[in-house]
Order: structure tokens, then sequence, then C-alpha cells
């Protein structure tokens, strides 16, 4: 009997180190606890926590977060002084936009401390007809003058006129006036039984004036031309008698440009420029 249950413990141990060999060991992932960790790290940060902890700090710290609140209001007191101005060419326009470098370049070339400001009036007739009639002309030569001389804006208590700040661009419309004369000299010397003058040659998009082009295409827009120099205006009488002198048979707009470009040498002009340009819708 004992030499049996020795056979039988024998068998159990070497059924045991059998098992024990075929099974490896169980070796703990180290990597296991820090995901866990992480995890749960990362489960708590929820809005509701974030409140709960902000909540509790400052019911146990609530002078320090008095002060601390103090302290941040104060530094936008200087809000109160700001001129907040918005500039659609800064706000808007991307610094590598064409049209940045483009200004860029003409500033560069005209020595100007400022961007150009450029306004636009544009002229139609009231009763629909062609604007080279000489009343609609001398219209549009009259309100350029007043537009030029006698509207104003005012700046620190001082009248700025058009005429202080066009810079090199204060004669931008002189082809309206000087076509305007010269069509109505040769319609003068037509009523006086004279000959048209050889030295006016006005046609449209150059014209020559005296020895002078003068390039009509940069202040009439929507410009009709006679063919084989005949109107087919024929019942607008004032068109009819111009047509011996020019081969517009329709103008639909006259543009007076005012071109404003702060000046070379003031910066302040910048500023000039904008308050007459707000004077003119005024």
């Amino acid at each position: 009997m004992a030499v049996a249950k020795q056979e039988v413990q024998h068998t159990k141990l070497l059924e045991g180190s059998s098992d024990q060999t075929d099974t490896p060991p169980v070796i703990g992932n180290p990597e296991g606890p820090k995901l866990v960790k992480f995890l749960n790290f990362w489960a708590q940060l929820n809005l509701e926590n974030g409140f709960k902890l902000l909540g509790h700090s400052i019911g146990v710290y609530p002078l320090a977060f008095l002060i601390a609140s103090l302290i941040l209001s104060s530094l936008s007191v200087g809000i109160y002084w700001l001129e907040i101005k918005d500039r659609v060419r800064d706000g808007y326009t991307p610094t590598t936009s064409m049209s940045r470098y483009e200004t860029d370049v003409l500033k560069e070339f005209l020595g100007s401390t400022g961007d150009p400001l450029l306004t636009t009036v544009l002229l139609r007739a009231r009763d629909g007809g062609s604007m080279h009639r000489l009343r609609w002309l001398n219209a549009s030569v009259n309100l350029h003058s007043l537009l030029h001389l006698n509207i104003s804006a005012d700046l620190d208590g001082e009248s700025v006129y058009y005429s202080n700040i066009c810079g090199p661009f204060c004669d931008a419309n002189v082809p309206i006036n000087y076509f305007y004369e010269s069509l109505n000299s040769q319609l003068t010397r037509l009523h006086a039984g004279k000959r048209p003058s050889n030295s006016l040659n006005l046609t449209y998009p150059i014209s020559r004036v005296n020895g002078f082009d003068l390039h009509l295409e940069r202040n009439f827009y929507g410009v009709k031309l006679r063919n084989n120099n005949e109107t087919r205006n024929k019942e607008d009488p004032e068109v009819s008698q111009l047509s011996k002198f020019t081969n517009i048979e329709h103008i639909e707009v006259n543009c007076v440009k005012l071109n404003f470009v702060p000046s070379f040498s003031l910066p302040q002009n910048g500023k000039l420029a904008l308050l007459k340009s707000l004077a003119l819708w005024r």
C-alpha cells in the first residue's frame, strides 16, 4: 500500500510538472495599468468636472479670485478711449492680393505716402438722349467746376477743396472741357457762315485739338458711332447738326473722375481725401 501511494504521488508530481511545462506562466502587461490610468484621467476631462473644480476653487479661495478678476478688468479700461475705424483695404483685402501689389507700385511711382482714392461721378441725360449735345456737355463742365473748386470738406476748422489734394490728377477731366469748347467753337463758326477749323478733329476715341491728342474713351461711355458718315438719329436736331464735326452719334454716360491722391509730402492728405469724397454724397 505504501509503495502504491508513493507511485501515485510520483505520478501526480510528474503530471504537475508536465502541466507547468506545457502552460507558460502568465506575465502581466506593463503597459496595461498606465493605459487604464490614462483612460480614467481622460474620462474625467469633461465640462461637468471642469465647472465642479472651478466652483470648488472659488468657494475655497474667494478673495484670490476676486482680486484676479479686478486685475483682469482693469486691463481693459483703456478700451474706453479707443477709437475704432474700419478700413476695407486692411480688414478685408489679403496682403498678397494683386490689388495691394498694384497699389504699392503706383505709390512708389508717384512717391505717395497714402493710398490713392478714386471717386467717379457718372452723368446721364435726364431725357435719355445723348450726352454729347452741347447743353448736356455744358452741364458736365459746370458740374466738374463745382466739384473742383466749390465743394469743400472741413478738417480741424479748415476748408479743404479738391484742388488742394488732387495732386497730378487735377486735369483728369480736361478732355470733357476741351471737347465741349471745340465742339461749341465749330458750331459757332458754322452759324457765322465760316468754314470749320482744320485744327480741330473731334473723332472718337481720340480727338486732336490744336495739335494735342484727347483720349475721350476715359470719360465717355456707351458711345455709338455713325456709319457711312450718316446719322441715324435724325429726329434730334441737336445731334444732326453736330454730325458735321464728329463721328459720335450717341453717348450714354459722361464720366467725371475725381482722383484723390494723398499727397507726396503730407500724410494727413489721406484723411482729407476721404472727407472730400464723403462730402460729394451729402
